[in-house]
């Protein structure tokens, strides 16, 4: 049964002391690594794939209990829970109505096949496992996005380098925001660590979302979109209280720096494609 050896190794990671321990449990050694293990890792590690569904501990425990037991069910390599998997990443359906057809395809399945989607969903498939120990075993499987930071002043290479072109430097907290194409908002850290005050943000990065979608509509295929930026209030230790806070905070603002479409940090080769986004670029220099 192939999802009760993803659940035996799930326990494994559990129980390993470091991320050397780690990577050889998900990397499997010199042996083949088997499709299914490496597609849990990717829905379950990729931080540019939501679901638009929150596996609540009552979600879970009904898709356990509707789940069939021993050898009947369908198994982890099932065809049909990829396919709900790349729909639900790409759909505005309730989540409601998401949670109702988790737990018919539930039925479907075995009661480990369940406890794997479950955990995928969660974006939970092993404690003290993170995309960064993912690419350690697979070297580049999981797409990482590191921002690029500012240098510090040299009047030499400045001298040498004029005409130049200069910027003011925020001093806030760099945020990277991610919008879903579920609708969804997550604001992180250069680091990828979340940021539960800037809550308040979500909103206004949908409708900046919505608008870069109306854009684009017909000229890239919508993914969602990615803004790298700064949030700002008060002074530089003002800002560094707010934001580490837990408690959602109105006291401030994001700065953004760039718009994105997803693509070009997932899509290996995108921005250089003449038919994706340089397409956009040449449309939006032409409409100027």
């Amino acid at each position: 049964m192939k999802a009760n050896e993803i659940t035996q190794k799930i326990n494994l990671l559990a129980t390993c002391r470091n991320i050397a321990e780690r990577v050889e449990v998900i990397e499997e050694g010199d042996t083949e690594i088997p499709t299914y293990w490496k597609r849990a890792l990717w829905y379950a590690y990729n931080p540019y794939i939501r679901f638009g569904v929150k596996m609540t501990p009552a979600l879970e425990r009904k898709m356990i209990a509707e789940a069939k037991m021993g050898e009947d069910g369908w198994d982890i390599d099932t065809q049909e829970i990829w396919d709900m998997l790349d729909g639900f990443s790409v759909s505005t359906e309730a989540a409601s109505k998401k949670s109702d057809r988790l737990i018919a395809l539930a039925a479907e399945l075995n009661v480990h096949s369940a406890i794997v989607l479950a955990k995928i969903i969660d974006k939970s498939l092993a404690r003290g496992t993170s995309e960064s120990t993912v690419n350690k075993a697979f070297s580049g499987f999981i797409p990482v996005f590191n921002v690029q930071l500012a240098a510090k002043f040299s009047e030499k290479k400045i001298k040498a380098s004029l005409p130049a072109y200069v910027e003011v430097k925020h001093d806030g907290m760099r945020a990277i925001g991610k919008v879903f194409p579920t609708w969804e908002v997550e604001i992180v850290t250069r680091k990828g660590h979340p940021i539960p005050a800037a809550a308040p943000m979500h909103k206004n990065l949908v409708h900046l979302a919505k608008a870069y979608k109306s854009l684009t509509d017909g000229k890239i295929d919508w993914q969602g979109v990615v803004t790298d930026g700064e949030l700002m209030g008060g002074s530089f230790a003002e800002t560094m209280s707010a934001y580490r806070s837990t408690t959602a905070t109105d006291n401030g603002f994001y700065h953004v720096f760039d718009i994105v479409p997803m693509q070009a940090l997932t899509v290996e080769g995108y921005v250089t494609d003449p038919v994706s986004y340089t397409h956009l670029r040449a449309h939006e220099t032409r409409e100027d």
